[in-house]
């Protein structure tokens, strides 16, 4: 015979019905065929069993075929493989004739086994046919080898590598972790310390390391800006979003801040509650979206602001004490406006200030005034006299004219 085929294996994907599957390729004996099944999968490889799993008819120099007792399912495949022991048992008789066909059959099991390993040769990795022959292509021994990776060093020589692997910087362009369908995505390291992440190309989100007084932070960057998500300082509980910048302005022990790229601080939170900005009546702190300019803002020192359009409505002043605080309401378009202050906890006098436009003023307590134009117009004490246009009537009820002429009735019963 002649081997003409240089095939020496052959699959077949299972579809749960068929069992047969023929060999293409010669052999000789049925212990000279290995069958594997492959999960589709996962890929998990398991060699099947003669006369256990699958017969084989056929050969003896020829091609056969290998019948399934049960027939492979769809989720694996089968391959059939030639392997022949790698033995010589043929013996030549020293005289007489000339045995062809045990010679021929001598010759085409040596060509067998020559494709037995060129088909196993054709999977193994090599080096390329120009490299040196001088390069060592030995792996380092096992003791090297333990929990290490294959890698090559400056020559190209097989090393083992310590257990983390070693890239080259990158860009943010061309970083050097990719996935190869996406070459402009991955991770880089734009610097020492550094981690960067980048998408299409645009720097993304980049890990910097920190150090005593110096946050750890992750600056997350879009293309017309950034977030940074900081764990600030060296104690747990520190968070800081800030935008991308290089300030100094850091979250101390158990803080949330949020802050602007010039430093600004909007917002802070802690153990004791949340602080916001100052503000002004234009741009109050808390606001309302949609209407940003009418909210709650701090004008100084214990003195708490409400605006709306903008302008300054309501002021409640604190005194820091229990001696007097003031709410006062403030016309938007002129700035005056009612003043309603209790004066002390001992003396509870209450004003009701209109000042200025012909409005006046009430104050109950003690004694009592009505006001007009900012001039007195009655004044009734707590236990008289009365006075009108005055506020020092001398009897039961005195009254003061325009011209400021006074008129009294001295008692009565």
């Amino acid at each position: 015979m002649t081997v003409s085929t240089t095939i020496a294996t052959k699959s077949y994907d299972g579809d749960g019905a068929t069992i047969t599957f023929p060999t293409v390729f010669a052999f000789f004996a049925e212990t000279d065929i290995e069958v594997i099944e492959r999960a589709t999968a996962t890929g998990l490889e398991t060699v099947k069993t003669l006369t256990t799993d699958y017969t084989v008819t056929g050969g003896s120099g020829a091609p056969g075929s290998v019948d399934a007792l049960v027939a492979p399912p769809a989720s694996v495949s089968w391959t059939i493989r030639r392997v022949l022991s790698e033995t010589q048992e043929t013996d030549l008789p020293v005289a007489g004739s000339m045995p062809a066909n045990t010679v021929e059959q001598m010759v085409d099991r040596t060509v067998m086994m020559v494709q037995q390993h060129s088909e196993e040769l054709g999977r193994a990795l090599r080096f390329p046919k120009t490299d040196s022959d001088s390069l060592s292509t030995t792996l380092p021994s096992s003791v090297e080898r333990v929990s290490k990776y294959l890698g090559f060093d400056s020559n190209g020589i097989p090393v083992a590598l310590a257990s983390s692997l070693g890239f080259s910087a990158g860009t943010a362009a061309l970083p050097s972790v990719v996935n190869l369908s996406d070459l402009d995505t991955g991770a880089y390291w734009p610097a020492a310390d550094r981690f960067g992440i980048t998408v299409s190309g645009t720097d993304t989100a980049r890990f910097i390391a920190g150090g005593t007084n110096t946050p750890t932070r992750v600056d997350i960057s879009a293309q017309d800006g950034g977030v940074r998500l900081q764990a600030a300082g060296q104690t747990n509980g520190n968070v800081e979003i800030a935008a991308v910048g290089t300030g100094t302005v850091y979250a101390t022990a158990d803080q949330f801040i949020a802050r602007t790229l010039a430093e600004v601080k909007i917002l802070e939170v802690d153990a004791n509650g949340m602080f916001a900005l100052v503000g002004s009546a234009a741009a109050p702190p808390y606001s309302f979206e949609g209407d940003r300019d009418s909210g709650m803002f701090r004008v100084g020192s214990n003195v708490i602001g409400f605006s709306v359009a903008g302008l300054e409505a309501l002021r409640i002043v604190g005194s820091g004490g229990a001696d007097v605080n003031n709410v006062s309401l403030a016309a938007r378009a002129t700035g005056f406006g009612p003043v309603v202050s209790p004066f002390s906890t001992t003396d509870t006098n209450v004003d009701l200030n209109l000042s200025g436009l012909g409005t006046g003023v009430i104050q109950y307590g003690n004694s009592s005034s009505w006001t007009a134009n900012d001039s007195v117009a009655t004044t009734l004490g707590s236990l008289g006299p009365a006075g009108i246009g005055t506020t020092t009537p001398s009897k039961w009820l005195t009254v003061k004219d325009n011209a400021g002429t006074t008129y009294f009735i001295p008692a009565w019963t």
